[in-house]
């Protein structure tokens, strides 16, 4: 392969998978945790960094908020000021470049071989992409640790200078109050203080060959002392010391290990896909780099006790070798490390590149790198995101943020009718909600675990799993709680799909709470005897002439019916909900329109309707497995659970045959319908029995409603229609 060529092609390889990359960091707002470091960061702005009270959580401790990365926050909120939404997603997308051009430079000292730069930047870039497409407070640290590798360890042979030394100092004072996480420096750079003594000590057995190392115990001091001085100056921070010790706390007394995502340990002798964040490309890629490196330093130290020379040491370096060690131990605690991955990769390109390797596999690092490029968007996760994202550039474009993570419909129905109260939230639309509610309406659970108890995760999970852990049940916890408002949010279905957990139906037939909003993707309810926040919601309807009644609260059949228009604008059903309503009246409706029509009948709660539809589909087309498990839904909803139970028996005989996996699936789903049925009709007639017994609805959260592309459907439908609250901040 000619050089040039394969020099090109190597560049266009990397460039490719960073394309990739930005095509996220410059999307949508993907990331959760983000809204929540948005609106601290407008409370630390208005009210300086010692908040007395969150603003966000009536659950919190009460000794206010923990200050981890109070200045991201800030500097995050007068970013989307200045420049909206957009301006993040500009800002976010500058970042990664910035970052990937760093570490090219590094990497590219390293291997001085273009089409060897290229591949390394590649292998980071694989390694690093699912921190680099979050805007979270980790790119400040990625960035952070590269330009402190620069400042104090890259410089070869030579004693950083004072003014290095100061920069780095300087640096850490304004890292510890970007991110909690700046602590990672003390570890690698006492690292590479050890691994400078050590080349030191080596350098001794060359005797008149150690000129070349002589200042190596002069640069260990030298970067001692620059950690001492950024360990003093990282206290300038609103919490002192404490910072410094933020993982040991928040490990100890919050609940981050029952939300282990991302925490979870790195596994190289097992691929575990239990997280999104870890695809088969990024554990090959891991393992290949960890192989690849212990290989390196085995084969450099061997080749310096033989024939110790000035040429072999360097091959061996310790210093790098120290670095990739530290690195690999953080990375085996957490997958979210694995961007530490290029200290072994430096390592590997030094040993490579002083045993005279580089040149001599120039054209194979331009296959490596093409290979990387092609199997990225597919064997990586980054397909797993791109999907949630709209599909056409034009949408991608104009979404500040993806509506169907957060269901705004009801967040803007909250907004507007200026409920307040202590709200119930799932854990990933918390910042989200905090961000635009607070401090009307105040959250349950977001992404800061070490601002709640641990109890608090508790109840959540115990709500969200119909599982409560102790004698208390859903209604006990609500109200020790002091919960006002439920947002309820998700799709029916056995397993949790798309991160979605369900609780839109988690309150249907508690006589204590009336539904006040609801779509596809959500509901919302009050309590019967808040009559302040009862009365807003009728004046929010009122003056939008949506009906609505303060006992029997919002009627989707009866909204559907008025006011159509309405419905469709506030994105509570698909736009293409009049052509099927229409189609269905003149009797040319498809078999597909049919479906979908009862579907989101369905969804939306308008069952009596709904039940219309599939009796019209069944007649028209047969009874299959959909439209039998539709109906049994339906009439569970409705109460009718002894003739639910006795089409339910049914179900499983309309399972497709074996031997496809998606068909074994499908009977498993029906067998699930039926049981549930039957436990509800067993527990309607104990309850006729025992007056007085509530009525449980255990089993409506794991109905198998859906197929996977009806959800597919629906989540595609609410993509499409991009219905941000404002584009800008409150």
């Amino acid at each position: 392969m000619p050089r040039n060529f394969a020099r090109i092609a190597a560049y266009a390889a990397t460039s490719a998978v960073l394309a990739c990359l930005l095509l996220l960091a410059a999307g949508p707002i993907l990331t959760d945790d983000l809204w929540w470091h948005l609106a601290m960061g407008r409370a630390y702005a208005a009210g300086g960094p010692w908040l007395t009270a969150d603003p966000l959580l009536h659950t919190a401790h009460a000794s206010g908020p923990v200050q981890h990365e109070w200045l991201f926050g800030v500097l995050a909120h007068g970013i989307e000021r200045l420049g909206g939404f957009h301006g993040l997603r500009i800002a976010h997308a500058l970042a990664v470049l910035g970052i990937a051009a760093l570490a090219h430079s590094l990497i590219r000292r390293e291997a001085r071989i273009a089409e060897l730069a290229a591949l390394g930047t590649g292998i980071f870039l694989v390694l690093a992409w699912w921190r680099l497409m979050q805007a979270r407070p980790d790119l400040a640290s990625i960035a952070a640790t590269l330009v402190c590798y620069r400042l104090l360890i890259e410089p070869e042979r030579r004693v950083p200078s004072w003014a290095r030394v100061g920069g780095f100092a300087a640096l850490a004072a304004l890292w510890a109050n970007l991110h909690s996480l700046f602590a990672i420096v003390f570890p690698l750079g006492l690292a590479a203080v050890l691994g400078l003594a050590a080349r030191g000590l080596a350098a001794r057995r060359l005797g008149e060959q150690a000129a070349a190392f002589s200042e190596d115990f002069a640069r260990a001091r030298r970067v001692g002392i620059g950690l001492v001085l950024a360990a003093i100056a990282s206290l300038l921070n609103p919490r002192g010391l404490a910072q410094h010790l933020t993982f040991f706390s928040s490990s100890r007394g919050a609940a981050i290990w029952q939300v282990r995502d991302e925490w979870r340990p790195f596994d190289p002798f097992h691929f575990g896909a239990e997280h999104e964040s870890l695809g088969w490309l990024e554990w090959w890629t891991a393992d290949v780099l960890l192989a690849a490196f212990v290989a390196a330093a085995l084969t450099g130290a061997v080749r310096f006790l033989r024939a110790p020379s000035e040429r072999s040491l360097r091959a061996v370096d310790p210093v790098l070798y120290a670095l990739g060690c530290a690195s690999i131990a953080a990375l085996l605690v957490s997958v979210r490390f694995l961007w530490l991955g290029i200290f072994p990769l430096l390592c590997l390109l030094r040993t490579t590149r002083e045993l005279g390797l580089a040149s001599r596999a120039a054209p194979a690092c331009a296959l490596a790198a093409v290979a990387l490029a092609l199997a990225f968007p597919t064997l990586s996760s980054w397909w797993v995101v791109r999907s949630t994202q709209p599909q056409s550039l034009a949408a991608l474009g104009r979404a500040p943020y993806l509506a169907h993570k957060y269901a705004v419909p009801g967040v803007r129905m909250l907004r507007d009718s200026g409920i307040e109260g202590n709200l119930f939230n799932s854990y990933g639309s918390g910042g989200f909600l905090g961000y635009w509610l607070s401090p009307a309406l105040r959250t349950f659970v977001d992404g800061r675990t070490e601002h709640y108890p641990p109890a608090v995760l508790d109840d959540y999970l115990a709500v969200v799993n119909r599982n409560p852990t102790d004698a208390r049940g859903l209604a006990e916890i609500l109200d020790e709680r002091g919960v006002d408002v439920f947002f309820g949010f998700g799709l029916p279905n056995d397993v949790p799909r798309h991160g979605m957990r369900y609780t839109a139906g988690h309150l249907l037939g508690a006589d204590d709470w009336v539904v006040v909003s609801s779509s596809v993707l959500h509901r919302i309810w009050l309590r019967r005897d808040d009559r302040e926040n009862l009365e807003r919601a009728a004046a929010y309807y009122a003056a939008r002439e949506v009906p609505f009644d303060r006992s029997r609260g919002f009627e989707p059949a009866r909204v559907l019916a008025q006011r159509p228009d309405w419905a469709i604008e506030a994105n509570l059903v698909p736009a293409e909900y009049p052509q099927l309503v229409a189609a269905y009246r003149d009797g040319s409706a498809t078999r597909d329109e049919l479906r979908r029509l009862a579907v989101v009948l369905a969804l939306v709660g308008a069952h009596e309707q709904q039940l219309e539809v599939d009796f019209a589909y069944e007649e028209a087309h047969g009874a299959d497995a959909g439209s039998q498990r539709r109906i049994v839904y339906a009439l569970l909803q409705l109460g009718l659970y002894e003739e639910a139970h006795t089409i339910a028996q049914s179900l499983p005989a309309l399972a497709p045959e074996p031997p496809h996996a998606e068909n074994e699936r499908t009977a498993r789903q029906l067998e699930a319908v039926a049981r549930t049925a039957g436990q509800l009709a067993f527990h309607r007639l104990r309850e006729q029995r025992q007056a007085g017994a509530p009525l449980p609805v255990t089993g409506l959260d794991r109905f198998p409603l859906l197929s996977p592309e009806e959800m597919q459907w629906i989540l595609d439908a609410q993509r499409t229609l991009v219905l941000p609250i404002r584009t800008t901040a409150p």
